[in-house]
């Protein structure tokens, strides 16, 4: 089973996600924080094999934590979600090297399609 890390200001996106993922069978979130300040003492204490996180948060947006997990030497495979259809957003995290950019609102097949990739990748790395 893979672990998931789902960091978002929205606690019904995080209710959705962890719903949907949960359901899987095949993921489990083990943790959940509203800012990347929070969830970057929560990686660091625990890390995730999946990290989900917003873009635009307060504290501590999403690229920000994405850019010191890299510093740290944190590498989670990392899915983007986002309300914000801005090409800069998508190169930023594209340079961070994030395994997928969702929209808001996320469409659970999507979802789940970017989890079975991703964990068609941990086993092929195995």
């Amino acid at each position: 089973m893979y672990t998931v890390m789902i960091v978002d200001d929205e606690p019904m996106v995080k209710k959705m996600l962890r719903k949907l993922i949960d359901a899987s069978g095949r993921f489990q979130v083990t943790g959940e924080a509203e800012d990347g300040r929070e969830a970057l003492d929560k990686i660091v204490s625990a890390p995730p094999d999946i990290l989900i996180t917003d873009i635009r948060m307060p504290v501590m947006d999403g690229l920000e934590l994405i850019a010191t997990l890299e510093e740290k030497g944190l590498r989670p495979e990392v899915v983007v979600i986002s309300g914000h259809d801005d090409f800069s957003y998508a190169q930023k995290a594209i340079r961070f090297g994030v395994a997928e950019y969702l929209l808001k609102p996320i469409r659970p097949e999507l979802l789940m399609e970017t989890l079975d990739r991703l964990a068609a990748r941990f086993e092929k790395r195995r």
